[in-house]
């Protein structure tokens, strides 16, 4: 079996909940030993977090600590006694990456800040991770995903399907888009630190800021403003302009028809109704500028189809239609079982559970299940 892409990489995780185990997660899928350190007093709080498998609120149930946590090995320390932290500094003194998100400050109040084991260990990448990063007025504040999606603007044009996008309220995206996203973005920089060090030999401090993180993949309203001063609409900035949700036979299918050979190619998957001449829908501001009215009409037609029949139609057409998939749906794609992408694995606690896998294919270092989530101090014994 070949290795895998990170094999030989050691990472100490002292993090919780979504964005630094989820940091952690990703390089543990390619092929990293990352070490959880859990307090032993509850553990992650995302042990307590719904889904539970089986509907058990059990700490060892959490789906979402099941999904962030698979790969890793689990030890429970605390780094505020004298024991623990000794076992801390003997752990970070081979260790190669140490992810941490503690809160601003908190690992040198500790002593265990990058100044202190930087000089233990000159080759350790550090990646902090906080809501506001280590620096700024803002630093020592409490966010969640919930404030770092609104104070970043990426939430601002986020409407759902509501009647006047103007005057109601910015809505919160589903899940915690901004803790994952910020776990991506940690992951590629610690990524960029390790090549660096291949170079230098040094190791690097990572300051990563779940605000900024967030407010990095918001570029095209902040764009509107910067070059054109513009106060931003949310109904054309949520339309992006002519796209949205449509209702049909069994669901919802995502429209996108910006272009104006798409637009010629939608009508003509329609049958070219008469109603497509109207001088409301001339252009792609003007379908932007009546959207509803527009929406309304292709739904006369969205209706009589299923979200299957209308992706497919459309996929034939290349119009980069889609179905607004349910869990189940997404769990039961054929596409996605051909590309073995959900995995099923025991977990000693909550039995057999299926996750998502990985999201790519290494041709020479491929990815590998290798072990579920762990019980809350199941490596004691092991790494001690």
């Amino acid at each position: 079996m070949a290795k895998a892409a990170l094999s030989g990489l050691k990472v100490l995780e002292y993090a919780e909940f979504i964005n630094g185990p989820f940091c952690a997660r990703i390089l543990g899928d390619l092929g990293a030993e990352v070490i959880k350190i859990e307090p032993p007093a509850g553990g992650d709080i995302a042990r307590r977090r719904e889904p539970f498998a089986g509907d058990d609120p059990h700490p060892e149930k959490s789906g979402l600590f099941l999904y962030l946590n698979f790969n890793k090995k689990g030890i429970t320390l605390d780094p505020r006694t004298p024991v623990g932290k000794q076992l801390f500094l003997e752990l970070a003194r081979d260790a190669d990456v140490l992810i941490e998100n503690q809160g601003a400050g908190a690992m040198s109040r500790l002593g265990l800040g990058y100044t202190a084991l930087k000089k233990l260990n000159p080759r350790m990448i550090m990646a902090s991770i906080t809501s506001f990063g280590q620096t700024g007025p803002y630093k020592n504040y409490q966010a969640n995903n919930l404030v770092s999606m609104h104070m970043s603007g990426l939430a601002y044009a986020f409407t759902g399907i509501v009647p006047d996008p103007e005057e109601q309220p910015p809505l919160n995206p589903g899940g915690h888009q901004g803790d994952f996203v910020t776990g991506i973005t940690a992951a590629i920089n610690v990524m960029s630190a390790i090549y660096h060090r291949l170079s230098t030999g040094k190791g690097d401090y990572l300051d990563i800021s779940e605000l900024e993180a967030c407010a990095y993949n918001e570029m095209r309203d902040y764009g509107a403003y910067i070059f054109e001063k513009a106060k931003i609409s949310r109904t054309r900035a949520a339309l992006a302009r002519t796209t949205g949700l449509i209702q049909c036979m069994d669901g919802w299918v995502q429209f996108h028809g910006t272009e104006e050979r798409h637009w010629r190619a939608v009508l003509e998957a329609m049958g070219n109704p008469e109603w497509g001449k109207d001088e409301r829908f001339k252009d792609d501001r003007s379908r932007a500028d009546n959207w509803q009215a527009l929406r309304e009409n292709i739904m006369t037609w969205t209706m009589k189809h299923s979200k299957q029949e209308i992706f497919h139609m459309m996929q034939a057409r290349h119009i980069a239609f889609a179905p607004a998939n349910t869990p189940e749906e997404v769990v039961k794609s054929p596409h996605l079982a051909a590309r073995e992408y959900f995995v099923e694995f025991s977990h000693p606690v909550a039995g057999k559970v299926k996750y998502p896998g990985a999201p790519f294919k290494l041709s020479r270092t491929p990815w590998k299940a290798r072990y579920p989530a762990p019980p809350q101090g199941q490596h004691n014994g092991e790494i001690f």
